[in-house]
């Protein structure tokens, strides 16, 4: 889903910017954003790969999303905030993210996923994400091109996991033989999937990557990659 479909339309720091300061808490968009990366590499520690991050905290989705806003709250503020402030701004923070306009489509996605299901191809999103992006998928217009949607909240494991892959293969009613997974983190979407028996496509988007992965730029060779045509 994200970084393969969509992406942010403003950066998660500027979307806490702007839902935090009408409720109290003001601060320049680049302390958030260096909070926002503090606190993701602080939560990646305290959950091992693999495992579905939003049961193994107390709380679950809503829990994690909690912790991970406290954190937050605390490295950018001044302790003068109430102590359930946290708690308070979370679902206005989580509906910012639900938002149709919080994400934006990739050009390349939309004609590519056509062009595949006139090619008869069955698709399906495999994400490491919470509960929302059944209802985010929906708001964007994208649900329909997919036969199924497996969630990492939702499934209880998360990629690099070989059996988040093999759900979605079951899913289908597919051959791992003849399925290919597409996705932009090459230890987790690519080395999932070949663990699980798939073909990993990795698409790079900004140029990160090394030219040695053989990444493709955008979605656009993907029926020719994939030998499908209508």
């Amino acid at each position: 889903m994200g970084g393969t479909l969509v992406g942010p339309r403003e950066s998660f720091g500027e979307t806490y910017a702007r839902v935090l300061a009408p409720l109290g808490l003001a601060r320049p968009v680049e302390i958030f954003e260096e909070a926002l990366r503090l606190q993701w590499d602080e939560m990646n520690r305290r959950v091992p790969v693999g495992v579905d991050r939003y049961s193994h905290l107390p709380g679950g989705e809503r829990g994690y999303w909690l912790e991970f806003v406290r954190g937050v709250v605390r490295r950018v503020g001044d302790g003068t905030l109430p102590a359930d402030f946290p708690d308070r701004v979370l679902e206005g923070l989580r509906d910012a993210f639900k938002d149709r306009a919080a994400w934006e489509i990739f050009d390349d996605v939309v004609p590519t996923l056509e062009a595949l299901g006139e090619a008869g191809v069955q698709m399906g999103v495999v994400s490491n994400w919470d509960s929302r992006l059944p209802a985010v998928l929906e708001r964007l217009g994208l649900a329909h091109f997919f036969d199924v949607v497996i969630v990492s909240s939702l499934e209880g494991v998360e990629k690099p996991d070989p059996r988040i892959f093999h759900r979605a293969v079951e899913a289908l009613g597919a051959d791992p033989k003849t399925t290919a997974h597409v996705g932009d983190l090459p230890e987790i979407d690519i080395d999932g999937a070949r663990a699980a028996g798939l073909r990993g496509v990795l698409v790079d988007r900004t140029g990160r990557l090394d030219p040695s992965l053989e990444p493709i730029a955008d979605l656009r060779p993907l029926p020719d990659l994939l030998s499908v045509r209508a």
